[in-house]
């Protein structure tokens, strides 16, 4: 059993997953996420949450840069690493890196995380 985050794609344990200091989700907590947990080893209502996750983005102006099938794909990664009987999923999305200055058109991103 094991603690797994995908960060923008790269699936590492969870201590050793890393996002930058500069992420607008660090620094302005510009972000949003959903929770969700597996049953039977599946996760419960994917679609409603992924669904939920891009409206509550859209309301700060975050575009999700991928598709409901890439997220599900990405996921799927993670609880393969993780390997544990039943999970607890969390999708991040944060605006992305920036330089700490409100120059939002600077930032690049969004980041994306998934965390099992």
């Amino acid at each position: 059993m094991g603690f797994f985050a995908s960060v923008n794609g790269t699936v590492l344990p969870a201590d050793q997953a890393r996002v930058s200091v500069l992420d607008n989700g660090f620094t302005f907590g510009d972000s949003v996420y959903e929770t969700l947990r597996t049953y039977g080893g599946r996760p419960f209502h994917l679609d409603k949450h992924l669904a939920r996750l891009r409206r509550s983005s859209g309301r700060l102006g975050i575009q999700v840069p991928l598709s409901d099938e890439e997220l599900g794909r990405r996921l799927r990664e993670v609880l393969a690493a993780a390997a544990n009987p039943e999970s607890y999923i969390r999708f991040i999305v944060t605006r992305g890196v920036g330089d700490i200055s409100y120059h939002f058109e600077r930032v690049q991103g969004p980041t994306v995380v998934i965390v099992v």
